[in-house]
C-alpha cells in the first residue's frame, strides 16, 4: 500500500515530499504526484478520486500539497540564503 511507503519515507526523511524524480522508489514519486493532483482538481470542484479521508489520511502524515519548487530541488539540497543587505553594509562601516 502506497500510504505505508509514504510513511516509511517521511519516517526515514522527516517530509512527506518525495521528488518527482526519486531512483530508490519511482513508483511512489507518481503516487505522491498523482495525489497532488487529485487534490487540486478535488478543490476546484471538478471530477476526482480524492476523498475527504484520503486528504485526512494523507495530511495525518504530515502531506504537503503544493510544492512546485519542491521537485527541482529534491529532498536533501541546501537551499541558498540570501545575503543580509544589512550585514554587508555594516561590515563595510567597520
Amino acid at each position: 500500500d502506497k500510504l505505508r511507503e509514504l510513511r516509511a519515507y517521511r519516517d526515514e526523511h522527516q517530509t512527506c515530499d518525495v521528488p518527482c524524480h526519486y531512483p530508490a522508489n519511482p513508483q511512489l514519486a507518481i503516487f505522491v504526484k498523482c495525489q497532488r493532483r487529485q487534490y487540486k482538481l478535488y478543490q476546484e470542484g471538478s471530477q476526482s478520486s480524492m476523498t475527504p479521508q484520503r486528504v485526512q489520511e494523507l495530511e495525518s502524515l504530515g502531506f504537503t500539497w503544493g510544492l512546485r519548487n519542491y521537485k527541482k530541488r529534491g529532498p536533501n539540497k541546501n537551499r541558498k540564503r540570501p545575503s543580509s543587505p544589512s550585514s554587508s553594509v555594516g561590515e563595510t562601516m567597520k
